[in-house]
């Protein structure tokens, strides 16, 4: 008797510890963020650095608990090459992604394609 109530002891224990742990575990919600900028850059048009500081700041965003501590950043990086016909075509494809709501689009680099894709967004 006297190990049977030792052994319901330590499973009532461990079922507390179980369930409190399990409610203090949460999964991030997906933001997701579209990126469109050209990976060959142009040094008068876009620094080649742009793209992976984009990228640092969402690591260093996603990885302090202080800031949007329920949620994680996602880029959708996207190569625009400078060029309107790309660029239209890769904006398509972020926003065609029915199961990924676009919290923000980040780009375009280059200003003859800036334009005419904030006129079709």
């Amino acid at each position: 008797r006297g190990v049977t109530s030792i052994m319901t002891f330590w499973h009532l224990l461990a079922l507390i510890l179980f369930s409190s742990l399990s409610c203090c575990v949460h999964s991030k919600t997906s933001l997701f963020v579209g990126t469109l900028l050209p990976s060959d850059p142009n040094p008068f048009v876009f620094s080649p650095l742009t793209a992976p500081a984009v990228q640092l700041a969402v690591d260093h965003i996603n990885a302090s608990p202080d800031i949007l501590p329920n949620y994680e950043i996602v880029l959708r990086l996207r190569d625009s090459a400078c060029d309107i016909g790309l660029a239209g075509y890769e904006l398509y494809r972020l926003l065609s992604k029915t199961n990924e709501t676009k919290i923000a689009l980040i780009g375009e680099a280059c200003s003859t394609v800036t334009q005419p894709l904030a006129q079709i967004s």
